[in-house]
């Protein structure tokens, strides 16, 4: 037998439950964000809004069906946090993508003017002579 004490005492504390419900809703908010980032804005922000706030009151139902109680405040307080966790998954994934592309348009090159032709050093060789 191992001695779980530790991790049992850990993982029993209201902090460690409540990092726990940040992490894996921050963590759906950033999927269901980047799954959706094609899709028109109203869409980016209803959906996994929505989704999250299904899967937040699914997973107290299962957590109250598993401890048999009723719904009361540390439930509604479970639901804050897991909104606050997507919510700031969302936004966090919105300003990675708004920054990624940043960076997109500094590397790529200025579109060329499409009457000249491409910059070619061996055509270039060939006409100096």
């Amino acid at each position: 037998d191992h001695d779980l004490g530790m991790i049992d005492f850990i993982l029993g504390q209201e902090w460690a439950h409540v990092i726990g419900h940040l992490a894996i809703f921050f963590g759906l908010g950033v999927m269901l964000s980047w799954a959706l980032k094609d899709r028109p804005y109203w869409v980016q922000l209803t959906v996994p809004f929505l989704i999250i706030i299904l899967a937040g009151l699914g997973q107290e139902a299962i957590q109250l069906i598993f401890k048999n109680r009723s719904f009361g405040y540390p439930e509604i307080f479970d639901l804050f946090v897991d909104l606050g966790g997507g919510f700031t998954g969302m936004v966090f994934t919105h300003v990675m993508i708004h920054i990624i592309e940043r960076i997109r348009q500094f590397l790529t090159p200025l579109a060329a003017d499409p009457d000249q032709p491409p910059d070619n050093p061996a055509h270039s060789l060939h006409q100096s002579n």
